[in-house]
């Protein structure tokens, strides 16, 4: 495995942080200041470049960069320099805004979002390893297309590129003012002049089932899974300036328009945002996500960072035509100390099986056999007296899952609402994968249903790991996670 690369910021921040509870060991972040979207990401002579909406004058969302790294094994990352920075005066002077990659053999050629107002912007590099970018002064697209009122400013932004046979396309994010969100459809023989077709598809924000689609649509992108359309987008609710969940749509396409057929939330946690994919050297459709901080400005500015980006994770289609992720294989050559346990049945009164397991940067796979009526309890990042824990409960009679984060934190300035999903049993079973990483948690249930969520607990003693309830256990794995850095 790549030992890892520290640079001399890295090494730094990693000083300067040794103490703070809530930096991820495992996750990518940047060494200090503000993250948020994934942007870019490409596998490039040999290696997986990951490039993010980054502020490098602290940690709140300002006139922001595109930050870089770049990984070998999709594990272990090197800090680049700074990609793109905003240029003074010119169509991205506001912010360098989010966008894609595309592989062109000799080079890589970026499409992002210029503010203000939002345009469509180019860079390109031919570097061995993607350091020194050239961007075209003008836009490829300066607005939204007629017939389209994005609202005032517009929302038109976070471009996603794609080849076809007859052509590249383009899908554009925005809104239909009183309408709903809006993914908009464009084509191009040179990746130079762009046509507007017609939107790939339109939200409607009175719809409620199978969940809301919101008033906006930002960070579109359409791939295919075993040759299956899939349209995913980010909820976000104008009304209220608030970022709701990224969601998918998968159907058949109807001269260039998405039918859809099934839809869902692609995570249920409330801190994964803004996914991006991509197809690497091996076939596999990959995606990373922004994990947003559940703690105040204010604390997020006196950590001096705000923003983890989630681990990859591998997506794959279901028969039912649902989207399934699982966390990439590449993640298991950090694993460590090891515990095992099962078969057991867990009964009231009885022991805890994992009360030697302590840790904050932890992995647990465990596969249960509910019967009806059992409720299986994992308390995580527990404090020996009680005071925090972080609960997630499965209750075979209902399906749900939920993450209880009412204890999970001292602080009244972290996030403590539940986060609940329906996990259908598969062949009588629920098998979970849970990462634990400072602040961040991971859920991954039965391959359908993810939860990434944060949580903040205060007491450096809160590390234990708790299994209750009642149900037969099959199999339980815990091991520590090593760090990336």
């Amino acid at each position: 495995m790549p030992a890892p690369v520290l640079t001399e910021e890295r090494s730094q921040m990693l000083h300067r942080f040794q103490d703070d509870l809530h930096r991820a060991s495992y996750h990518f972040q940047p060494p200090a200041h503000w993250m948020n979207d994934p942007n870019g990401v490409i596998h490039w002579q040999g290696a997986y470049h990951l490039f993010y909406q980054y502020n490098p004058k602290g940690a709140w969302h300002e006139r922001v960069h595109w930050g870089h790294a770049v990984s070998q094994d999709l594990v272990h990352w090197r800090d680049l320099p700074i990609a793109l920075t905003p240029t003074d005066g010119g169509i991205d002077d506001g912010g360098c805004w989010s966008g894609c990659a595309v592989d062109l053999g000799d080079e890589v050629r970026l499409f992002y979002t210029g503010v203000r107002p939002q345009v469509v912007c180019t860079a390109v590099s031919s570097d061995a390893d993607l350091r020194t970018w050239q961007k075209d002064p003008t836009p490829l697209i300066d607005a939204p297309p007629a017939g389209i009122d994005a609202g005032s400013p517009a929302d038109f932004r976070d471009p996603y590129i794609w080849r076809e046979d007859d052509g590249w396309y383009m899908v554009i994010g925005a809104r239909q003012e009183g309408v709903g969100g809006l993914a908009l459809l464009y084509r191009s023989a040179d990746l130079q002049h762009w046509d507007y077709l017609h939107p790939l598809l339109a939200g409607d924000a009175s719809v409620t089932e199978p969940f809301w689609p919101g008033t906006m649509w930002e960070c579109p992108n359409f791939f295919y899974l075993d040759g299956a359309p899939v349209l995913m987008v980010s909820v976000q609710d104008k009304g209220k300036g608030e970022l709701r969940y990224p969601a998918y749509y998968t159907g058949p396409l109807q001269d260039w328009r998405l039918i859809p057929t099934a839809a869902g939330k692609i995570d249920h946690g409330g801190a994964f945002y803004a996914p991006l994919t991509m197809k690497d050297h091996q076939g596999r459709m990959l995606m990373w996500g922004w994990l947003q901080e559940d703690r105040s400005r204010e604390a997020q500015r006196a950590a001096a960072w705000s923003g983890i980006m989630s681990l990859p994770r591998q997506l794959f289609l279901h028969e039912d035509g649902s989207v399934g992720q699982r966390p990439v294989p590449e993640l298991t050559t950090l694993r460590r100390d090891h515990w095992a346990r099962g078969p057991l049945t867990l009964t009231a009164d009885g022991p805890n099986p994992l009360a030697e397991v302590r840790g904050r940067a932890l992995e647990l796979a465990l596969i249960c056999k509910p019967a009806a009526g059992d409720i299986l309890l994992l308390d995580l990042l527990a404090a020996p007296d009680g005071s925090e824990r972080t609960q997630l409960r499965y209750e075979a009679e209902t399906g749900l899952l939920t993450l209880d984060r009412s204890q999970s934190s001292l602080s009244a300035d972290a996030g403590k609402d539940p986060m609940t999903a329906f996990v259908p049993l598969v062949d009588g079973r629920l098998t979970l994968r849970v990462f634990v990483d400072g602040s961040t948690l991971e859920i991954f249930a039965n391959e359908r249903i993810c939860m990434a969520s944060r949580v903040y607990p205060t007491d450096p003693q809160s590390e234990e790991i708790r299994l209750s309830g009642s149900g037969v256990i099959e199999q339980i794995n815990v091991w520590k996670m090593a760090p990336i850095w």
